[in-house]
């Protein structure tokens, strides 16, 4: 018996879009029994519509997209009872949620994986109400993904982001602000903070990707406090790109607080991003943790302990078939 699959498709999303891999990725959903309905998104959140409205109708939806589909694809399944799975062929720029879950970015491989990977239930945060997958952001940097060019993103790829946030540094200022969680309470001037559920951020591999598990229930925050040298400031910087240890490098102005709950304040309005898209100005935020808030296909194999295990996981798999 046929199952039926929704393939949601963004055709500007970056350079690995599925070209020519179309026929072969939608052979391969045939011979898994799937039948096959597509939509071409048109504009901003129509992915997120057309899900909330069809998912029901389907036993999986397939998105091809970067991270911002993914965003659009939570969105929508995280607040449907009895959601199917979420099937995901990386095409975007960084594509840091299907790294973090050690997706194939071959269309073709990735296809395999959703039809014969098994579902993962995966944790989501919302900012007063809005969902992110796998980042709420403000701050340094945090504006370079959806400001930066297209075409610039699909020519340069990572290095677009790197360059467009030296191109901007001047801009910023830090944001007096007071964070406050069953954890602790923290106050003072940061340039940058940082809500989680990833171990990669603009395609970097980070420091907290020795703790972050993406459905442990908890929320990694980063604060970096504006820093009174420069000497400080590059090793800030430092730190939040590399995997190591926290216990290791943490200092007087870097904060981590793992949470399932928190509140923060500013005096002035905060632009916040939200998967790398724009995601609002606030003042006032409220941000918790949804557990298992949505089921993904991911590698039978998949292993977030160590970058060796993720990369290792990343492999083309055959074709397998019963």
């Amino acid at each position: 018996m046929s199952k039926k699959l929704f393939l949601v498709i963004n055709p500007k999303s970056g350079a690995a879009t599925l070209g020519n891999h179309l026929i072969d990725i939608l052979e391969i959903f045939g011979i898994w029994n799937y039948e096959v309905s597509i939509h071409i998104t048109r504009f901003g959140g129509d992915a997120e519509i057309v899900i909330a409205e069809r998912a029901s109708d389907f036993d999986l939806i397939v998105c091809c997209g970067g991270d911002g589909m993914i965003n659009e694809a939570f969105s929508a399944l995280s607040s449907l009872e009895n959601a199917p799975p979420l099937g995901i062929i990386p095409s975007g720029t960084t594509n840091d949620f299907a790294f973090s879950l050690a997706l194939p970015t071959n269309p073709i491989a990735a296809a395999n994986t959703i039809c014969t990977g098994t579902e993962f239930l995966c944790d989501c945060g919302t900012v007063n109400g809005r969902v992110f997958a796998y980042v709420a952001a403000f701050g340094l940097f945090t504006n370079v993904t959806y400001e930066t060019p297209q075409e610039s993103k699909n020519l340069l790829g990572r290095t677009a982001y790197i360059l467009e946030a030296i191109r901007s540094l001047p801009e910023y200022a830090p944001y007096e602000i007071k964070l406050e969680s069953a954890e602790g309470s923290f106050e003072g001037e940061y340039i940058l903070g940082m809500i989680t559920n990833t171990v990669s951020i603009g395609g970097l591999r980070t420091f907290f990707s020795s703790i972050a598990e993406l459905n442990d229930g908890y929320l990694e925050v980063t604060l970096v406090k504006a820093p009174k040298t420069f000497a400080d400031f590059q090793k800030a910087m430092a730190i939040l790109t590399k995997a190591t240890p926290l216990e290791t490098e943490i200092t007087d102005f870097l904060t981590v607080v793992r949470t399932k709950h928190l509140s923060i304040t500013s005096k002035e309005d905060i632009s916040f991003t939200l998967d790398g898209e724009e995601g609002g100005v606030y003042q006032n935020l409220v941000i918790e943790v949804i557990p298992h808030a949505v089921s993904v296909i991911i590698d039978n194999e998949y292993s977030i302990q160590s970058e060796s295990d993720i990369l290792l996981s990343r492999r083309i798999k055959r074709n397998r078939r019963d």
